[in-house]
């Protein structure tokens, strides 16, 4: 669902598990909104899935202009050398947004380029479940 389709709303994307477009009220009343930047459409399917099922608001861009609750980065293989201008560009647009790389393997040199230019944490893809946990606040 594209919000700015002619109601007056921001453009960018904002998919809801309840409903078609979210209010700012929503989104104030704790609601949570994920941006998930990522170059793998089937990766974006399936995170927008399990997002989806813990009733959590994602997109491409926040409505109205707020400032999402967290990014989603998903990186390429490889990509360390060019991840600094990436997570920079990334940054930019949301600068007090915490910042969760993503990546489909293991890879210590990205993961340590990530940690360095400041994201909250780096996932893969082979990480088991058990590893996961949530963000001290």
């Amino acid at each position: 669902m594209a919000a700015g389709s002619g109601n007056g709303r921001k453009a960018g994307t904002v998919r809801s598990p309840t409903a078609p477009y979210v209010t700012h009220d929503e989104l104030a009343g704790g609601v949570r909104f994920v941006r998930v930047v990522c170059p793998y459409s089937i990766v974006s399917m399936g995170l927008a899935r399990v997002l989806q099922k813990a009733g959590i608001l994602y997109g491409t861009e926040p409505p109205y202009g707020d400032v999402p609750h967290c990014t989603l980065l998903c990186v390429r293989e490889n990509d360390a050398e060019d991840f600094p201008e990436a997570f920079a560009h990334v940054r930019e647009a949301s600068p007090e947004a915490p910042i969760l790389v993503f990546a489909s393997r293991d890879d210590s040199k990205l993961a340590e380029a990530a940690l360095r230019c400041g994201a909250r944490g780096f996932v893969h893809a082979e990480m088991p479940p058990s590893n996961y946990s949530a963000p001290s606040k």
